[in-house]
């Protein structure tokens, strides 16, 4: 009572309390005609070290909070002191219908209150009863201690979202972190409910009201988010050696999560707070990811000889780039932003007619994303090309300051600089064709008269598309 917990509250979770006796319980359950052997299998006793087969009580002079399974039997006991003794708090050890790490306390209760797909986790009993008493029903605990595999499997099928709301001192924050790694693997939304240092949920509820612990839970964090807060207290931001090391360690945090969209979004953020570019981070990022596509096989099987239609790109930020290589890449970015511009583009030249073996690559990524009108995420091919140098091809295209209007306005030019390319390479082909032709003698008249004609053909188209 002392702590505002009402009568129905302390009946509904079956409060109750072990007086101060150290056989008192024993010697009621052997007067129930229950054996020893299955008085001690219960871990209600403890075996005395001087006499065998004796046994004195677990819980003595605690407040005791049954655990109840799924179906609201007791399977265990959790005991609080009343006074200043150690430990806080003891459990019933692990029997066989008890296991910690596989029940949750107050689930029992908390599976029938779901709201909007929601459940709260927080350490000990009280602050779910204290929640509960206030008006929060959805809150589960972890049983004293680290949260578990199972319990996180458990926790995935009843709720999409799970709100960590551990102690506001360095043991939470150190719990909290342990189980957002229990707890990613089964995909459910993780956020974190920041409390001052030194309360837990039953203190804030009880200083602050459902109003002020509702709000807390409305501004919890995302679990990247947390984890970024705790990444930027320590580091001096204002210095350039602590924007190095938190844009690092948050490299770190970003590695390990599966949306592209949620990375970039962060990445993003991440570059505006530190002034580090956004193809650096993502470069860091992605740099221990295995490269999912092998573009440089497919392109040597379209090699013919020393063709220039299978240049290598080595980056050499000490020249200029070439007309063709600059029209590449803006087409590259204009069809992958506009479904209008790329349905345009398609009809006249396809992602094998460009020239590097990466910008095919690219390419083909892009027309098959557009073809299934589907989004072309930037953080997505840095996750395929995950070199230094295709990353920085990759951030060289997304990253540039593009007027869209401009790239559009000249979408033709471009696919005529690729076109002039590419005709020049078949010509360059015949040429040399012809020249084999000639130096092994008995020319065949019909097929060289043919190439002829081609070679005629592609010069004039080729005359025709640099206006001469």
């Amino acid at each position: 009572n002392s702590r505002g917990i009402s009568s129905n509250t302390i009946v509904k979770f079956g409060l109750g309390y072990a007086l101060e006796d150290w056989e008192g319980l024993y010697q009621f359950l052997l007067n129930k005609n229950y054996s020893k052997e299955d008085i001690s299998k219960s871990g209600l006793v403890i075996p005395k070290k001087t006499q065998d087969s004796e046994y004195y009580d677990r819980f003595r002079n605690r407040l005791i909070f049954p655990v109840f399974n799924l179906t609201n039997k007791i399977i265990a006991f959790g005991g609080r002191v009343l006074d200043k003794t150690l430990p806080k708090y003891i459990n019933s050890p692990e029997t066989i219908i008890f296991s910690k790490g596989n029940n949750l306390y107050g689930l029992n209760k908390a599976k029938n209150n779901i709201k909007d797909g929601q459940i709260i986790i927080a350490e000990g009993y009280m602050d779910v009863i204290s929640l509960y008493e206030h008006g929060l029903d959805n809150v589960v605990a972890s049983l004293g201690t680290a949260l578990t595999k199972e319990q996180g499997k458990i926790l995935s099928r009843y709720a999409e979202e799970i709100i960590l709301a551990y102690d506001g001192d360095d043991a939470g924050r150190q719990a909290t972190l342990r189980a957002i790694e229990v707890l990613i693997p089964f995909e459910c939304k993780i956020k974190v409910l920041i409390l001052p240092k030194g309360m837990d949920p039953d203190d804030y509820i009880n200083k602050f009201g459902l109003t002020g612990f509702l709000l807390q839970i409305k501004k919890a964090l995302p679990m990247v988010e947390y984890k970024i807060k705790l990444a930027r207290e320590k580091y001096d931001l204002n210095s350039t050696e602590g924007k190095i090391d938190f844009s690092k360690e948050i490299a770190e945090i970003l590695k390990n999560i599966k949306s592209e969209i949620e990375i970039d979004a962060y990445i993003q953020k991440i570059s505006k707070e530190t002034g580090i570019y956004e193809s650096a981070i993502k470069s860091e990022v992605y740099s221990h990811k295995k490269r999912q596509i092998k573009y440089k096989t497919s392109a040597q099987k379209n090699r013919i000889g020393n063709n220039r239609n299978t240049i290598e790109y080595k980056i050499n930020s000490n020249r200029k780039k070439s007309a063709l290589i600059l029209a590449e890449e803006n087409l590259l970015y204009a069809i992958s932003q506009d479904m209008q511009v790329f349905n345009k583009v398609k009809k006249l030249i396809d992602w094998k007619d460009f020239s590097l073996d990466i910008h095919r690559a690219i390419g083909e990524i892009i027309y098959n994303k557009m073809n299934k009108k589907e989004m072309v995420i930037p953080a997505q091919l840095l996750n395929i090309f995950n070199s230094v140098q295709e990353g920085r091809v990759v951030s060289e295209i997304f990253s540039k300051n593009y007027s869209k209007e401009l790239i559009n306005k000249n979408i033709l030019e471009y696919i005529n600089t690729i076109e002039i390319h590419k005709l020049q390479n078949k010509i360059d082909k015949l040429n040399k064709d012809i020249k084999i032709m000639n130096e092994k003698g008995n020319v065949d008249i019909e097929k060289s008269n043919e190439t002829y004609i081609e070679l005629v053909e592609l010069k004039r188209k080729l005359e025709r598309l640099k206006g001469k």
